[in-house]
C-alpha cells in the first residue's frame, strides 16, 4: 500500500468542497436579488468548475504516476510483468461499484419520485450519457464527469499500446499519448465552434460533453510523467513554492475571464477554447507543491480531517445530489415556510446528511470492495 500524501488530501478535499459549494448552494438564492444575485451565481459557477477541474488534473497525475511506473519507465521495452489487464480491472475495481450503485438510485429518484418519464439506463452504465454535445442528461447530472475520466482511462492505454507497437519506445509513446490526449480535444472545440458559431452557450457544451474534457485529465498525466524523471522533479520541486504562486496567479486570471466572458451577451466560442487549458495549466502548476507536503501530521485533527474527506470524497461526490433531493422532498412535505432560518436548516442538513451518509458508504462498502480488489489483483 503506498503512503498516502497529505498534501494530495488537502487538493481532493478542496476539490469536493468546490463541488459542493456548488451544487448546494440553491436554498439561498431567494434572499439575493440584483448584483448579489449575479455575483453569487457567478461564484458558484466558478466553484463547480474549478471543483472538478481540480479533480481531473489530480486524477491524471495519480492514475498517471501508476501507468508510467507500470508501463512506461524504460526507454527499452515494457516491463514483462507490466499487465493492461490489472491496469483496467484495479481501476474499475475502485470506481464502479459505487458508480452503479448510485446510477440505480438516482434512476429510483428520478423515476418514482420527481417523476421523469424519460430514464435511459443503458448510456449511463456505458458512460455514454454526454459523449456528444446534443447527448441529455436525464437524471445523474454529476455522472458526466465520471464518464470522462472512465474514457480517458479507457482510451489512455490503447493509444500507448498502438503507438508502442509502431515506435517501440514506451517513453516516447506515453509522450505522443500525451500529446494526443491534450491536442485532440481542443481541436474538436475549436471545429465544433467552427460548426455551431451561433451557440449561444459554449460553456455549458464543452465544459459537459466527454470529447471535450479529455485534455483536462491529460495535464496530470504530462506532470506525472515529469514528475517520474529525477532530474526533472528536483527541478520542479526546488521551484514548488514559485510555480504554487505562478499557479494561484494563473487560476486568478482564469477567475477574471471566466467572469467577463459569461458576462458577455454574445459569447466567443475561441475564448472559452483558450480559457479551458489555462485553468488547467494552473492546477497543475500548484501540483508540485502540495504533492511534497508532509509537514502536516495525519495524527492532527487538521491532517485527520484532510485525510477522511479525501477518503470519502468520491462517495461525496455521488451522495449529495440524492441527499438534496430527498431532503428538499421532506421539507416540501412539511410545508416549508421558505425562511432563511429553514433555508438554512434544510442547507445544514443536506451537507451533515451528506457527510454521514459517505462516511458510512466509504467504511462498509468502499473499503471492503478495494480489500477485496487488492487481495485479488495485486498492484505492480
Amino acid at each position: 500500500m503506498h503512503k498516502r500524501i497529505v498534501g494530495l488530501d488537502i487538493v481532493r478535499t478542496v476539490a469536493i468542497v468546490l463541488v459542493l459549494l456548488c451544487h448546494l448552494s440553491y436554498p439561498f438564492y431567494p434572499f439575493l436579488h440584483g448584483k448579489a444575485e449575479h455575483l453569487y451565481d457567478l461564484a458558484v459557477w466558478i466553484f463547480g468548475y474549478y471543483g472538478v477541474e481540480v479533480f481531473f488534473v489530480l486524477s491524471g497525475f495519480l492514475i498517471g504516476s501508476i501507468f508510467v511506473r507500470e508501463f512506461a519507465s524504460s526507454d527499452q521495452s515494457v516491463p514483462p510483468d507490466a499487465s493492461l489487464w490489472r491496469f483496467w480491472v484495479r481501476r474499475w475495481a475502485r470506481t464502479l461499484p459505487n458508480y452503479y450503485l448510485f446510477v440505480l438510485i438516482n434512476w429510483l429518484i428520478a423515476r418514482y419520485m420527481l417523476g421523469v418519464h424519460e430514464t435511459p439506463v443503458i448510456p449511463y452504465l456505458l458512460f455514454i450519457q454526454k459523449v456528444t454535445p446534443d447527448s441529455t442528461l436525464h437524471y445523474f447530472g454529476v455522472s458526466w464527469s465520471l464518464a470522462v475520466e472512465e474514457w480517458f482511462y479507457l482510451l489512455m492505454p490503447v493509444f500507448f499500446f498502438l503507438f508502442y507497437g509502431i515506435i517501440r519506445n514506451p517513453k516516447t509513446a506515453f509522450r505522443l499519448v500525451i500529446a494526443t490526449m491534450m491536442l485532440f480535444p481542443v481541436l474538436g472545440k475549436l471545429l465544433y465552434a467552427l460548426a455551431h458559431p451561433q451557440l449561444a452557450n459554449y460553456e455549458n457544451v464543452y465544459h459537459f460533453t466527454t470529447c471535450f474534457r479529455l485534455d483536462s485529465i491529460a495535464f496530470g498525466l504530462l506532470l506525472s510523467y515529469l514528475f517520474y524523471n529525477e532530474n526533472i522533479k528536483s527541478y520542479l520541486v526546488a521551484r514548488k513554492k514559485l510555480l504554487l504562486l505562478a499557479g494561484l496567479i494563473i487560476t486568478v486570471v482564469c477567475c477574471g475571464l471566466i467572469a467577463l466572458y459569461l458576462a458577455r451577451p454574445k459569447q466567443n466560442a475561441l475564448a472559452f477554447t483558450a480559457i479551458m487549458p489555462l485553468t488547467s495549466l494552473g492546477v497543475s502548476c500548484c501540483l508540485p507543491y502540495f504533492a511534497t507536503l508532509n509537514e502536516l501530521s495525519k495524527g492532527k485533527n487538521a491532517g485527520r480531517m484532510f485525510v477522511h474527506c479525501s477518503k470519502i470524497s468520491y462517495s461525496l461526490y455521488l451522495v449529495h445530489i440524492p441527499a438534496m433531493i430527498l431532503i428538499e422532498e421532506l421539507f416540501k412535505s412539511a410545508g416549508d415556510t421558505g425562511g432563511f432560518a429553514a433555508s438554512l436548516g434544510k442547507y445544514l442538513l443536506i451537507i451533515s446528511t451528506t457527510f454521514v451518509t459517505s462516511s458510512l458508504i466509504y467504511r462498509y462498502f468502499e473499503l471492503p470492495v478495494m480489500k477485496l480488489r487488492d487481495k485479488k489483483v495485486k498492484s505492480n
